[in-house]
């Protein structure tokens, strides 16, 4: 009797693993084919040109433009480590002081879209997907300035070793009510 009521709960052990190794593959399959796919397109654009736009187009400082698909794909691999180190794009203000509404740091959400379009193959989707490229303005990003003053002689930064304090005097012109300003950097 004993032995019987051993096998018969071996025989209900595996039955039970055998039914659950069932219902996870079916689970698995139902989670898999609901997932979609991350596409360039529909998911990667809009962060890009929230975050890294900015820089990442013609003319502008960033070595690469991130526009389209084309410009993006051969740069994969070092986006995705740039991004996940959280190198890019670059934020050094120290969020324990507030919020800033230029602030172009990713979400791990956004990290984990881009990552996950990377892993899954850089697949570029549907044209139709792809939101307009923003409207940047031209020339001075943050308006026009008041006064812009000129050094009377160029100084070059040398690219190795260190540069002393200097000061440097910037002639102002007349400005306000006939005074002639002087500033001092």
């Amino acid at each position: 009797m004993k032995t019987r009521s051993r096998y018969t709960f071996i025989f209900s052990l595996v039955l039970s693993l055998l039914a659950g190794l069932v219902f996870i593959q079916s689970g698995s399959a139902h989670v898999s084919k609901g997932v979609a796919t991350v596409t360039f397109n529909k998911d990667v654009a809009p962060i890009f040109f929230k975050n890294c736009a900015e820089c990442h187009r013609p003319g502008e400082i960033a070595p690469m433009s991130l526009m389209n698909y084309k410009e993006v794909r051969p740069w994969a691999k070092a986006i995705r480590e740039k991004i996940v180190s959280r190198e890019m794009p670059p934020w050094h203000a120290d969020p324990k002081h507030g919020q800033w509404s230029n602030d172009k740091r990713m979400s791990q959400k956004e990290i984990d879209t881009i990552t996950a379009w990377i892993d899954g193959g850089t697949k570029e989707g549907d044209p139709k997907d792809l939101p307009a490229a923003p409207k940047f303005a031209k020339g001075w990003q943050i308006g026009e300035p008041d006064v812009v003053f000129q050094m009377p002689e160029e100084f070059t930064v040398p690219a190795e070793g260190a540069v002393p304090y200097m000061y440097f005097t910037v002639p102002t012109k007349t400005l306000h009510c006939g005074i002639t300003y002087e500033m001092k950097c």
